[in-house]
């Protein structure tokens, strides 16, 4: 029965006492289970996404990049799960035991019991070397005692809470590894792809290069021509030359000069009609190309827009958990002023809008 009341700090503290008036505990379960739900959908979403990028054609060192990113992404989403089924314990057995009426001293040792079962729920976390879950634990163990000495439930709950905000903090930093795990597997990716597709990617930054040479090519020998064939062009010879040395310095075969006499300026014009074909050849090869270019441009595409959107689903549950860690707080504040006022709806609203930006993460992807 003890794996059912991890996670128990505060709220097994708001059992009734005479004359006391504590909140309803009903609607924070509710907004806990929220809050764990969609963390949950979070984390599936980034180990299944992670997950389908081995499925790729890859050559064995660069499989074993990826699949150590994916373990570590396995771990990492292993160790929040792991407080998110605490938190979920903790808010289910709030409800029994609130209904079993456990008063006084009793109920400050079933707190004290419940919060030092935290180590067990942050293990995964420690073992990860998650930042500030060592000391946490090591405070938390601190509150512990704290409250074993106290025979006032009020009294207790504010080192019960504070062990809360810890769990809450030591939970941000995971998403905060998980978030940079995934970043690095995006690196990753991007990488493979560059290197599985280098030359497609360098020959089409040349052909470009090349067509833009070749626009700039065809431009000249139109020039040339329209002045070739218009003898009163003021300054004919000087304008002919003058075009004849650009494209000298793109263009090698072309002469370094000609004349206005009709037989070396057909010629000209002969050789200067190969070279154009020459060029708009270049340029047919660029968009001959193009489609696999562009295909690569879009496995690129979609590992950026999938590490952005990953980011801000990470971004998005780092909130969800700052607010529930608020709500508990105001919980604690509402024990204390014996009130029963208290509203968890941020909570679920910050749960829904997780909810939903995945929900249109897995649309898109459709």
């Amino acid at each position: 029965m003890r794996s059912i009341r991890l996670f128990l700090p505060l709220l097994l503290l708001l059992l009734p006492l005479k004359g006391c008036k504590v909140p309803d505990v009903n609607p924070f379960a509710k907004a806990t289970t929220e809050m764990t739900s969609a963390l949950t959908l979070g984390l599936d979403h980034a180990t299944t996404q992670l997950g389908l990028t081995t499925k790729q054609k890859l050559a064995p060192a660069q499989l074993q990049q990826l699949q150590a990113q994916q373990k570590k992404l396995r771990q990492q989403a292993a160790a929040i799960q792991e407080i998110l089924k605490a938190l979920d314990a903790y808010s289910g057995t709030l409800v029994e035991v609130a209904d079993a009426n456990s008063k006084g001293k009793e109920s400050i040792n079933e707190a004290a019991d419940a919060l030092a079962s935290i180590s067990t729920a942050l293990g995964p976390s420690v073992s990860l070397g998650i930042k500030g879950a060592a000391e946490g634990v090591k405070a938390i163990s601190g509150y512990v005692q704290t409250i074993r000495t106290l025979s006032s439930l009020k009294k207790a709950v504010q080192p019960a809470d504070a062990a809360i905000q810890r769990v809450a903090t030591i939970l941000q930093a995971n998403f905060a590894d998980l978030a940079r795990i995934d970043s690095t597997a995006a690196d990753i990716q991007e990488v493979i792809i560059t290197d599985q597709n280098q030359l497609i990617l360098q020959s089409y930054d040349d052909l470009q290069q090349r067509q833009t040479l070749a626009d700039t090519m065809t431009a000249y020998i139109v020039a040339f021509e329209n002045t070739a064939y218009k003898p009163s062009t003021p300054r004919r010879t000087q304008r002919l030359e003058q075009l004849l040395k650009s494209m000298k310095a793109i263009d090698k075969a072309v002469p370094a000069a000609t004349s206005a006499n009709p037989a070396q300026l057909s010629a000209t014009l002969a050789l200067l009609s190969k070279r154009e074909a020459f060029w708009l050849q270049r340029a047919t090869d660029v968009n001959r190309l193009r489609p696999r270019y562009e295909a690569v441009q879009a496995q690129l595409a979609t590992i950026r827009t999938g590490s952005s959107q990953r980011r801000s689903l990470f971004a998005q549950s780092t909130h969800l958990v700052q607010v529930w860690a608020r709500a508990h707080t105001s919980l604690k504040t509402a024990v204390l002023k014996e009130s029963r006022s208290v509203s968890f709806q941020e909570v679920l609203v910050a749960a829904q809008e997780l909810r939903s930006f995945i929900d249109k993460i897995e649309t898109n992807k459709q």
